[in-house]
């Protein structure tokens, strides 16, 4: 997966919206990207913040480097299938052939080698619903596992808004599955319904 990312990762020059996110997100201080170019082109507040970063760090001259970005975040989803797949099938080797299959997807390698953050956003995605899956069919649902799927779920939130969608699924699912687990559902509920507010009120402020 890692081979095909980086395969002919530079032949392209910037273009279309790519350009702007080098322009408007990498080359532009947090305080008018956040204030200016958020309103242009709504995303979440760290998506602005990551990309900057990234800008400072690597600057804004090379394909090569910027695009590593949205490499690196999407072989997360590689491992992430695997576990997935693994804990939905019981079996090994369908969690390896989801791994194989993200590994592959033109569409996965795609977004990876996009200078923006689609394929950051896909590969920490499929982690919230392997996390959630984890916390979801846990018997002794530990501190940590709670604090892990928020941790991610809220960074994914904060990533790309369609996470929303994703959590708002997870969230019929505990309800229309565990409806009977009341301590579980008012948790996920309030824990959830947090994470929901905080991405809502992140949109209106910016």
């Amino acid at each position: 997966g890692f081979s095909l990312r980086l395969y002919q990762l530079d032949a392209v020059a910037f273009r279309g919206d790519e350009a702007f996110s080098v322009q408007r997100w990498t080359a532009t201080p947090l305080t008018e990207s956040l204030s200016d170019i958020a309103s242009i082109e709504p995303h979440p507040p760290l998506t602005y913040v990551i990309f900057r970063l990234w800008g400072l760090v690597f600057g804004i001259k090379s394909e090569f480097a910027l695009r590593m970005l949205p490499v690196l975040f999407n072989l997360i989803g590689i491992p992430a299938m695997y576990a997935l797949g693994k804990r939905l099938s019981g079996e090994s080797v369908i969690g390896l052939i989801s791994a194989f299959l993200w590994a592959i997807h033109p569409f996965e390698i795609w977004h990876a080698q996009d200078f923006r953050n689609y394929g950051i956003w896909a590969g920490l995605s499929v982690l919230v619903l392997w996390l959630a899956l984890r916390l979801i069919q846990s018997k002794k649902r530990k501190m940590l596992d709670w604090s892990l799927y928020s941790l991610v779920a809220m960074i994914s939130c904060l990533i790309f808004y369609n996470e929303l969608i994703t959590i708002g699924i997870l969230g019929l699912y505990v309800l229309l599955l565990y409806w009977r687990d009341t301590q579980f559902t008012i948790q996920w509920s309030v824990v959830n319904g947090s994470i929901i507010i905080i991405t809502i009120v992140g949109f209106f402020i910016f």
